[in-house]
C-alpha cells in the first residue's frame, strides 16, 4: 500500500493507509456496516452514493458552495437535507 501524508493547513497529523475518496460505501459494506445508514455528515461531493442511502443527511458547505450542492442535491434526487454551515 502507498501511504500518503495528511495535512491539514499545513500541519501533518499522520498517514492515509488507504485512500477512501468515492468508495466510502464499498468499504462500509466490507467492514458488514450495510445501508440505511443512520446519518451521514459530509463536506465531499465524492460521498453522493452515502447520502443516497441515509435516513438524515447534512452536508457541512461554506455558503459560496452552497450554489454547487443546490443543484447536486437536486440532480442526484436527494432531498430531506440540511445544511450545516462552515466558515471556510
Amino acid at each position: 500500500r502507498r501511504q500518503r501524508q495528511m495535512c491539514i493547513r499545513d500541519r501533518c497529523k499522520g498517514k492515509i493507509l488507504v485512500d477512501l475518496y468515492g468508495m466510502k460505501k464499498s468499504a462500509l459494506q466490507a467492514k458488514n456496516i450495510s445501508p440505511p445508514f443512520e446519518a451521514v455528515f459530509t463536506d465531499d461531493i465524492s460521498d453522493i452514493e452515502l447520502l443516497k442511502f441515509s435516513v438524515r443527511r447534512f452536508v457541512i458547505v461554506s455558503k459560496k458552495k452552497r450554489h454547487k450542492w443546490d443543484v447536486l442535491l437536486k440532480k442526484s434526487d436527494i432531498i430531506n437535507y440540511k445544511y450545516l454551515y462552515s466558515n471556510a
